[in-house]
């Protein structure tokens, strides 16, 4: 299933990869819409109240981190910080993933328009805190279905309740053929994170 894959995947599903990047800031509950120079973030009519919503569903990840106990979050999650693409500024997103070979990997179900993704294009080295670690590392992108087909197929194996219920949310059946797979990671985009 990953022959052709050197690296592991760290995905994103569900709400939590449609999360926009937010600020990094020593305390994960202080107020960001005081800041008039959120220059990374989409703020047109329309997203300003999703990029809200999902600010806020992100900040318990990062609570978790703040006070130690990424240990048992982190299972699932890790936090990612990328330097964000104009402000230069570091950006933290809790991202779901997998670790294959020693190499973490995370997606975006928001594909490579998302903010945190974008940021990584921009600047391929960022830090990764996962349970009781952080380190920095390379980031690679990836938008090929055929890749990202394989890390679905991979998820669905290792957590196939939660992956189910994150296809189904989007409009994919539970069990899915690899057609229909592929069809849905034409939407998405992966990175794959080594460790340095």
């Amino acid at each position: 299933m990953l022959a052709h894959m050197s690296s592991g995947i760290l995905w994103t599903g569900g709400l939590a990869a449609s999360f926009v990047t937010c600020r990094c800031d020593p305390w994960p509950w202080s107020s960001m819409a005081a800041d008039p120079n959120m220059a990374d973030e989409d703020t047109s009519s329309g997203t300003t109240m999703r990029n809200a919503l999902f600010r806020l569903l992100k900040l318990p990840p990062r609570l978790l981190y703040a006070v130690g106990l990424g240990s048992l979050y982190g299972r699932m999650v890790l936090l990612l910080t990328t330097t964000g693409r104009k402000t230069g500024k570091p950006r933290i997103t809790p991202l779901q993933y997998e670790q294959v070979n020693g190499v973490f990997v995370v997606g975006s179900a928001r594909g490579a328009v998302a903010d945190w993704y974008r940021n990584v294009v921009a600047d391929p080295l960022v830090e990764v805190r996962v349970r009781r670690s952080r380190f920095i590392g390379i980031a690679e992108t990836c938008t090929d279905p055929a890749r990202i087909t394989d890390f679905l197929e991979l998820r669905l194996e290792r957590h196939p309740r939660l992956v189910g219920r994150i296809l189904r949310f989007r409009g994919v059946p539970a069990d899915p053929t690899r057609p229909q797979l592929e069809a849905y990671a034409s939407r998405l985009a992966i990175v794959t994170i080594t460790p340095q």
